[in-house]
């Protein structure tokens, strides 16, 4: 949900430097203007406390269905940005441009193929 958030305030041009301000740019300018769902901004916040309670607290433990519900969230964020902008490439400008591909990832942090697996343990090589 953050790489999407990031992405459409990208195309105006607009950067963040935390996850709150993430969260409150989207919301100003996409949900209070009424181009995004007012739905989607509730799921955006929610997914982002949990992610705060996870990363800092020491003994928050998601339950199974916690989850699913915000990949779920995620999935209809997903569409519903893909209704209104399609699945094409976003116009990006100057200074956008240069950010975004500053955003790429990693392939040094790349999403490890066991993650749907139970044993991700890591393997010499």
């Amino acid at each position: 949900m953050s790489f999407a958030a990031t992405a459409l305030l990208l195309t105006r041009g607009i950067t963040v430097r935390t996850h709150r301000g993430l969260i409150a740019t989207f919301c100003s300018e996409f949900i209070r203007t009424g181009v995004i769902d007012p739905e989607f901004g509730r799921a955006f916040r929610i997914a982002e406390e949990l992610r705060e309670e996870v990363d800092y607290s020491i003994s928050r433990i998601l339950s199974a269905e916690e989850v699913l519900v915000v990949i779920d969230d995620a999935e209809q964020f997903l569409e519903e940005i893909k209704e209104r902008y399609g699945d094409r490439s976003l116009p990006l400008s100057g200074k956008s441009r240069v950010l975004a591909r500053r955003m790429q990832p990693s392939p040094r942090y790349a999403r490890p193929d066991c993650l749907d697996k139970r044993d991700c343990s890591i393997e010499s090589t």
